[in-house]
């Protein structure tokens, strides 16, 4: 069973370090978040088999609590109904898979030892990312293909993105705090002892280089409490104490000394205070607006992009008309807790708030030595969800997230006892295998499929026949479709002919009821001058841009329109989210 642990453990620690070329755009094109989705069917499978073959379920303390955030959530959208059924479909998937991935870890029944063996090899799978971090910051670009590069060399790791790297990076160096504090450490070898001073040291430069504010704000806050809640541990071994804050000191001083990382990020936290130069005091003011519209049950699940675009197009004109919240089509609002709350209203925060209050009444009990320090490990990417959408990109931090939740439930956990018949507990084992066997299968025709759509996207090789076949996988279904069309009415629009452009602008204009994909608006004005339609053509802009002021693509479509350009605005669509 340890074994069986560990093997989960570095799997998912190693997963995410396999690099295949990616446009990003979507979290299921980025190849690692659908090997992780088949860890957690791993892991729950094998948690069916011992639980079947022990007879006995290992639960944390709370569970009905912590149950109630799927139930809140599922709760609201029957109320409310589902606007948009696949997206409501997956969602839930991801929270249960992720809660039986949770609850999967404790039926291992792993002792302290394993445990510690996890942590140290999650530390290391934080310190790789580390070095990946620093590499992507040389010329040159070192180990090109082996590794993920941006166009100009930044730290963003595997993640490409600063701030969702930053959240795990400031819980390497929490964790290896914790670790070095604990009293068996000064039993372990001098590989686990350098690995995890090492990883203090990288992650604290790391985080000080990619200009994240909110990497900044946890580092902030999670170090001093990790060090008050293990500060009697450590002042036991003070050479080692010191040399901890010698190599936390050195790393953030070497970040801030030799890139701007440290300034941008103060930069960035100034101008919250600054409505003019910062989205987000826009955004949660118009999040909040559209929860109170609706507090019980939400809008709906997967409604979220249509009315907050249509809340936000009112809100910008009541403000002459500026982009107050910038170019970029938002599917969340940077605020995990006002994502449901619009979406779900009161019923699906009472299910978080619920787990929230399980969580803190654990760490209570655990004590304030213990209980501050996983707080301080849980802390970063808490954050994090209250300015952005890190499970949304990456299903390593969603999975991370839950493994370290595990670490603060399993002390006090309870057992219960299954005096059945064998018989009677085949159905575990069955339901845990059919669910690896469906996971498998799903995640290898999607592999197929994001590789097909990443050729598109990445490369522009257009291959309709691969578009096509791309509609057939059901999370990709609308997104291949409207890739399809897109390419079907460029060549329209190219050769003169007017074979698909009616057939485009049909699919196009339902799918900017629910999704305001902004480019999407630049070609269907296109389409409809292609057509002779120029009333339809100029009315599309005017929406588009009443949606999203100044729009530079939008606004070039009036241009085009004269110019009579047969030219699409990009052959791919703009991304949902805003950095």
């Amino acid at each position: 069973m340890n074994r069986a642990f560990l093997l989960i453990v570095f799997l998912l620690t190693l997963l995410p370090l396999i690099y295949f070329p990616n446009p990003g755009h979507d979290a299921l094109l980025i190849p690692f978040n659908i090997f992780l989705w088949e860890i957690a069917a791993a892991s729950i499978f094998f948690a069916g088999l011992y639980i079947y073959k022990h007879q006995v379920l290992v639960l944390p303390r709370h569970t009905m609590l912590i149950l109630a955030l799927p139930v809140g959530m599922v709760v609201s959208g029957f109320i409310t109904g589902l606007d948009r059924p696949v997206d409501w479909m997956f969602r839930l998937a991801t929270i249960l898979m992720g809660l039986l991935f949770f609850f999967s870890l404790f039926q291992f029944q792993a002792n302290r030892r394993t445990l510690d063996n996890a942590v140290y090899i999650i530390l290391g799978g934080l310190l790789l990312n580390g070095v990946i971090a620093f590499l992507q910051t040389l010329p040159g670009r070192p180990l090109f293909g082996l590794i993920p590069h941006p166009e100009t060399p930044r730290a963003v790791g595997v993640f490409m993105q600063p701030n969702i790297l930053a959240s795990v990076m400031v819980i390497g160096v929490v964790l290896s705090l914790y670790q070095l504090s604990t009293p068996g450490f000064n039993q372990r070898s001098l590989l686990l002892k350098t690995l995890t001073l090492t990883t203090l040291f990288v992650c604290s430069f790391i985080v000080m280089i990619t200009g994240s504010r909110i990497g900044l704000v946890a580092l902030v806050l999670s170090v001093p409490l990790v060090v008050a809640a293990r500060f009697t541990l450590l002042r036991r071994t003070p050479v080692k104490a010191l040399l901890a804050v010698a190599l936390l000191v050195l790393g953030t001083g070497s970040g801030i000394a030799t890139s701007d990382g440290f300034w941008k990020a103060t930069s960035k936290l100034e101008q919250l205070a600054d409505e003019g130069r910062d989205a987000r005091p826009h955004l949660y003011r118009i999040a909040w607006d559209l929860y109170t519209d609706k507090p019980l049950a939400g809008h709906g699940i997967g409604s979220f992009q249509r009315v907050f675009h249509d809340r936000a197009a009112e809100y910008l004109e009541a403000r002459g008309g500026e982009p107050l919240i910038g170019h970029a089509r938002f599917s969340h609002p940077h605020n995990e807790l006002l994502f449901w709350a619009i979406e779900g209203g009161s019923l699906a925060l009472l299910g978080i708030v619920a787990i929230l209050s399980a969580t803190l009444m654990q760490l209570y009990r655990l004590g304030w030595q213990r209980g501050g320090a996983m707080l301080a490990i849980l802390l970063p990417i808490t954050l994090h969800t209250q300015v952005e959408l890190p499970f949304y990109s990456s299903m390593y931090h969603w999975l991370l997230f839950l493994f370290l939740g595990f670490l603060v439930f399993r002390p006090l956990q309870r057992y219960r006892w299954l005096n059945w018949p064998s018989a009677a507990l085949i159905p575990i084992p069955a339901a845990t295998t059919a669910l690896l066997l469906a996971t498998v299968m799903f995640c290898t025709t999607t592999f197929g499929t994001s590789r097909d759509l990443t050729r598109f996207l990445l490369y522009k090789e257009i291959n309709l026949d691969e578009l096509r076949a791309a509609q057939d996988n059901l999370y990709f279904n609308e997104f291949a479709t409207m890739l399809t069309l897109k390419a079907l009415l460029n060549q329209d629009l190219t050769q003169g002919t007017q074979h698909w452009t009616q057939i485009y602008i049909d699919w196009i204009e339902t799918y900017l009821l629910h999704t305001p994909e902004t480019s999407s608006f630049h070609d269907l004005a296109l389409a409809y001058h292609h057509l002779g339609m120029t009333g339809n053509a100029e009315a599309t802009i005017e929406r588009g841009l009443y949606l999203f002021p100044q729009h530079p693509v939008i606004s070039s479509s009036y241009q085009k329109l004269e110019e009579r350009e047969p030219l699409l605005a990009a052959s791919t669509p703009e991304g949902s989210q805003a950095q």
